[in-house]
């Protein structure tokens, strides 16, 4: 250490500063390097959560200011879903509904040659139950019945018109039509039940 000493004693001033500024410079980037630098990087950080911290309660602010606006438009989109529901029909109320179209077309005039219920056919939230009808009668008459049909409460389609085979009776030309109607019924899905593991 004593030799240190005079060393640095017998130095020129311009080596004493020198060597001066390199600890100072040492000094300097030590603490820089072990405490600044980590205490800026965690105030960034910092920093930074506050900003999403921040952004995050603007959010939740516009979200709690529209609140009310949400539910209006939930009940509205609810009341909406009942009322397109009511448009279809549940199992249950199918035998009446095809019956109320065999009624209808009877009433129009029209015989019924045949009335075929087919096979269901499932989608998501509905299914569609399909029917061919074999009618007999003259064009207003088909008519009629096809404009009865269109105002009926529930859904009821009607596709696959097939009109042939005219004939003449009673001074009217009678047509025999095939045709499909289609209705839809609401269908419930049955929540799955989690398999016991053995």
């Amino acid at each position: 250490m004593e030799e240190l000493i005079n060393v640095i004693t017998k130095a020129s001033v311009g080596n004493k500063i020198l060597a001066l500024t390199a600890v100072v410079l040492f000094i300097c980037g030590g603490f820089f390097l072990i405490i600044y630098q980590p205490q800026l990087q965690f105030h960034q950080k910092k920093k930074e959560a506050l900003r999403s911290a921040e952004q995050n309660l603007i959010q939740k602010k516009a979200i709690s200011q529209n609140l009310e606006k949400f539910h209006r438009e939930l009940e509205k989109v609810d009341g909406e879903l009942k009322k397109a529901i009511s448009f279809l029909p549940n199992q249950s109320e199918i035998p009446q509904l095809l019956s109320k179209i065999t009624s209808l077309a009877q009433k129009a005039g029209l015989q019924i040659l045949e009335f075929t219920p087919l096979e269901e056919v499932v989608n998501d939230f509905y299914a569609d139950v399909p029917v061919n009808l074999s009618i007999v009668g003259t064009y207003h008459e088909i008519a009629v019945f096809t404009d009865r049909i269109s105002k009926l409460s529930r859904i009821v389609n009607i596709s696959d018109i097939d009109m042939s085979g005219s004939r003449q009776k009673y001074n009217k030309i009678l047509l025999n039509t095939k045709l499909k109607l289609t209705t839809y019924r609401f269908v419930t899905r049955k929540p799955k039940v989690a398999k016991k593991s053995k």
